[in-house]
């Protein structure tokens, strides 16, 4: 009754400088603890996996809630889950600045220690209450876990008890989904037979993305500890979702996240105002599914919410001046979206798809980002300050002791330019460009829409549907296979032009999404305490340039070139390489001018005790004209690059359109070949 890993712990491996070395890695695979298909550390291992992103996105919520409800059926109550994991963090908090209040009141007199130490056991309470949140989460994750791996245990064939085979991985299922942080056992090889041979040629080519992650697993994981790092239990989830992919069939995977509505109960009467070429605006909204009904909704009540904030004038810095501030940001990129999808596209992408990209981005890819790159600043700033002190100490020791502090980093400022130079230009390609274009490019691959499915997709899902499937899933009333094969049709029918704008709308809709969360942040954050002229300024400088979505545009011609012209050659590198330039560009010629102005200035934010301003925590500096000349120079070039991307984007687009009329001509006339064979009995 061993179980699988020390089943193969004994197997030999190849030795490196065996001369058939060769011909025995072909035959070598992996033994996955727990009797996975793929490992736990294969996020990103198959870049045309649409999953892998949202395992990491909000810590795996929304695919965790996925993947209980393909295996088991469950449907996660949102208001109860809403009301346990923010409401009740939310209540304990506000109890928290309560208690402290009516401390600090009724204890005038008493010492500073009484006070704090009241405080201090309101806010251990409230950590304690967190943690408990935390472990309530974990205890689900690890059911669900061990529910996969009964599953795949009683699907082999095996002299194994199931219950000795989970108990004896119990210690796994533990360490996989840990709460924070957890360290998960390597993987086990062993030798197979020839016959591994043909299953190894069908693995994808790696993109950037998967050899960045296997670089950084290699690292962190496979160098120093011999074990898969784990955080939240993503990665767990991630293989999750993988083992349940195999195990359920392909018609039930096609569901909407949070409300799990499958596509083909709302996705007929996207096709029918796509076929009557219906132009009503209420048409199309009830035409949309249920997810985005609930996102509308949710737009609608936060939006009431902070019109009665600002009536009510609870916050003095949010007023409804700075509510009609946040109605213009919204507006700002409505009105882009009338114009690319309702005015132009209406037919190529339904509103409903347009709803879910853009809650995506603006979400999603938001949120995804800002962690991210929170991540990345901290290391980056970390190993900036060591290469600052080392400079330092290797400076003139008798100079830094003669010298005050204060002089001597001004000194060092003004002549190392060239050092915070080089962070910012990691900053900006790095930080910012490289993350924020993953983030984006992975929150349009997530979303999986029936807009956006391919016709073999259609006929794949077709060939393994049945009616006792469409019964079982509640299907049946739908009609099951002849609607899939209607949607197969529909696809058919569609030009590959079409399809291409349809990919190119669905990725600039998500970048206006991020792109709308970030103004809003910008706005309400960095120009926060600022007066309402300078949060309507802001809004309107980040307004001109639309980086994000002539970004996202640019993308989704290497996406186009990839899934619908089949051009093999074109990986995720390939595909943001061109946004990423563009973006980098921008963001660190912009960097690098207020870091210009920062060094003229930095006597007086030195020596100057106000320089500082009490409520934005901004250095108070007075430009000069040579300062607003710089200024000047970074709008002007930040306008001059908007107009290069446009033009590198209108050049691409014209080729590729030309491409695929070429790609339709084609069609059209295999099409006419195959109509016209003769009928073989």
């Amino acid at each position: 009754n061993q179980c699988y890993d020390t089943l193969f712990c004994s197997m030999p491996s190849p030795s490196l400088s065996s001369p058939s070395y060769a011909a025995v890695i072909a035959r070598r695979r992996t033994v996955y603890r727990g009797g996975f298909r793929s490992s736990i550390c294969d996020l990103f291992s198959n870049p045309s996996r649409r999953a892998d992103f949202c395992a990491l996105a909000c810590c795996g919520i929304f695919q965790s809630d996925v993947n209980r409800y393909l295996l088991n059926g469950e449907r996660p109550s949102w208001c109860k889950r809403l009301a346990i994991n923010f409401g009740l963090p939310l209540l304990a908090l506000i109890l928290v600045f309560v208690v402290v209040g009516l401390t600090t009141d009724k204890n005038k007199d008493t010492t500073t220690q009484n006070q704090s130490g009241t405080g201090g056991y309101a806010l251990l309470g409230f950590y304690i209450l967190v943690v408990a949140l935390l472990m309530r989460g974990r205890l689900a994750r690890m059911k669900l876990r061990r529910e996969v791996m009964r599953r795949i245990h009683e699907n082999r064939e095996s002299e194994v008890a199931t219950e000795d085979f989970l108990s004896a991985y119990n210690r796994d299922i533990c360490c996989a989904e840990m709460s924070c942080c957890g360290c998960y056992a390597n993987d086990v090889t062993y030798i197979l037979d020839n016959s591994v041979e043909e299953e190894l040629e069908d693995i994808p080519q790696p993109d950037f993305c998967t050899r960045l992650f296997q670089n950084l697993g290699s690292i962190c994981c496979g160098a120093c500890c011999q074990c898969w790092c784990q955080c939240c239990g993503m990665c767990a989830i991630g293989q999750e979702e993988r083992e349940i992919s195999a195990l359920v069939p392909k018609d039930r995977q096609l569901v909407d996240y949070i409300t799990f509505e499958p596509f083909v109960e709302y996705y007929t009467r996207i096709v029918e105002l796509r076929q009557n070429a219906s132009h009503s605006f209420q048409a199309h909204v009830r035409a949309i599914s249920k997810l985005s009904k609930k996102l509308l909704f949710s737009l609608g009540i936060a939006l009431l919410l902070l019109t009665v904030l600002a009536l009510l004038r609870v916050d003095k810095q949010f007023e409804i001046g700075n509510m009609l501030v946040l109605i213009a940001t919204l507006l700002q990129a409505f009105l882009i979206l009338y114009f690319v999808h309702w005015r132009w596209n209406r037919f190529v992408l339904s509103f409903d798809a347009v709803i879910k990209f853009f809650a995506s981005g603006f979400l999603l890819a938001t949120s995804t980002a800002m962690v991210y790159e929170w991540v990345l600043s901290i290391l980056v700033g970390i190993i900036s300050y060591f290469v600052i002190v080392f400079d330092i100490v290797a400076e003139s020791p008798e100079q830094q002791a003669n010298e005050d502090p204060k002089q001597y980093m001004i000194h060092y400022l003004h002549t190392h330019v060239w050092l915070f130079a080089v962070a910012v230009f990691v900053n900006a390609f790095v930080i910012a460009a490289l993350c924020e274009e993953l983030c984006k490019y992975f929150s349009f691959w997530m979303c999986p829409h029936p807009d956006l499915t391919s016709e073999a997709d259609w006929n794949e899902i077709s060939d393994a549907y049945s009616e006792e499937q469409a019964g079982a899933n509640g299907n049946a009333k739908s009609g099951g296979p002849n609607l899939i094969k209607t949607f197969a049709e529909d696809a058919k029918e569609r030009e590959p032009k079409s399809m291409g704008t349809a990919i190119t709308v669905a990725m600039v809709t998500t970048a206006l999404g991020f792109a709308c969360c970030e103004n809003l942040l910008y706005v309400f954050g960095s120009a926060s305490g600022e007066s309402l002229g300078m949060e309507a300024k802001t809004l309107l400088l980040r307004s001109i340039f639309p980086v994000h979505p002539l970004a996202a545009a640019i993308q989704s011609i290497g996406v186009c070139r990839r899934d619908l012209e089949g051009d093999k050659l074109i990986g995720l590198g390939r595909i943001i390489f061109p946004a990423v330039l563009l973006h980098g560009t921008y963001d660190f010629v912009l960097m690098l001018i207020a870091l210009l102005i920062g060094i003229r200035h930095v006597d007086d934010i030195f020596m100057n005790d106000d320089a500082f301003n009490p409520e934005t925590q901004m250095p108070k500096i007075e430009l000069t004209p040579a300062d607003k000349i710089l200024q000047f120079i970074g709008l002007a070039f930040g306008f001059v690059m908007v107009l290069i991307g446009f033009a590198y984007y209108v050049q691409q687009s014209c080729s590729q359109k030309a491409r695929m009329a070429e790609m339709q001509v084609e069609r059209s006339r295999r099409n006419q070949d195959e109509s016209e064979l003769p009928l073989v009995v």
